[in-house]
C-alpha cells in the first residue's frame, strides 16, 4: 500500500460522549487514589472517532459536527459486565448499541473529508516500520486512524494499577460492589463532546486542547 502521500501532523479532532455516571466516576476515583491509575485525567467517555486534522479545516469540521449533533436524539447503550485486561493491568466495561456504531461511521466519514491525507506523526513512523497489520494499514491510509470500522471497539476504562502486590480478587470485588447498579444494564447517552487537541506528547495528560465543547442531545 502506498504511504507516500501521507503527511505527518500532531493535531486531532476527537469526538465522544461524556459519561456522567456516578458509579463509573467513583470506581475511577478509587483506582486513582489507591492503585496508581495512569488514566487519571480521562473522564469516563464513549469514543466515536479520532481524526488527524489540519488547522485550515478546523472551522468547517466544527460546523459540520454541530449541524450533525443538532439532528440527534438521546439514545440507550448496554453496559457489559466488568472485564479485565491482563497485559496492561486495567479494568474496563464494554458498551454496545446500534447508535454507537452509527455515530462512529457517520462522524468518521464526515470529518475524514477534511483530513487531507494527514496522519498522526507517531502512526506514520510506525507505518514506515511495518508495525501494523494489513487492515490497520489500510484504515490508517484511508482514514488516518487504525481503530475504525472493523477495528472499532467500544469500552470505558475504569482504571489500571501500577502499584505492586495488588490483591486482584479483592480489587475486583471492590470495583464490582461500586459498579453493581450499572453492570449488565442500559444507560442513556444525552450528549456528544468534540475536542481538537495536540496529540504529540508521550503522555496523554500533556495534550493541549485547542477547542472543546459538549452538546446536549434533545
Amino acid at each position: 500500500m502506498d504511504i507516500s502521500k501521507l503527511k505527518p501532523i500532531n493535531t486531532v479532532f476527537s469526538v465522544d460522549s461524556i459519561l456522567e455516571i456516578d458509579e463509573l466516576i467513583e470506581a475511577k476515583l478509587l483506582m486513582n487514589k489507591e492503585y496508581g491509575n495512569k488514566y487519571t485525567h480521562i473522564p469516563p467517555h464513549l469514543a466515536y472517532t479520532i481524526i488527524p486534522f489540519p488547522e485550515k479545516n478546523f472551522e468547517q469540521g466544527k460546523k459540520d459536527l454541530i449541524e450533525y449533533i443538532k439532528k440527534q436524539k438521546p439514545f440507550n447503550v448496554h453496559i457489559s459486565d466488568l472485564e479485565y485486561e491482563e497485559k496492561e493491568n486495567f479494568f474496563y466495561v464494554s458498551l454496545s448499541g446500534d447508535m454507537i456504531t452509527q455515530h462512529h461511521k457517520n462522524i468518521t466519514n464526515m470529518l475524514n473529508k477534511y483530513r487531507d491525507n494527514y496522519i498522526r506523526e507517531k502512526d506514520l513512523e510506525k507505518l514506515k516500520l511495518g508495525s501494523f497489520d494489513e487492515i490497520s494499514t489500510k484504515y490508517l491510509i484511508d482514514y488516518g486512524y487504525a481503530r475504525v470500522f472493523d477495528n472499532y471497539r467500544t469500552h470505558i476504562t475504569v482504571g489500571n494499577y501500577t502499584i505492586e502486590n495488588v490483591d486482584l480478587k479483592k480489587l475486583e470485588k471492590r470495583l464490582r460492589d461500586i459498579l453493581k447498579p450499572i453492570l449488565n444494564k442500559e444507560v442513556e447517552i444525552d450528549n456528544i463532546h468534540g475536542v481538537i487537541l495536540t496529540d504529540s506528547a508521550s503522555s496523554q495528560a500533556d495534550m493541549k486542547v485547542i477547542w472543546e465543547d459538549t452538546f446536549k442531545l434533545n
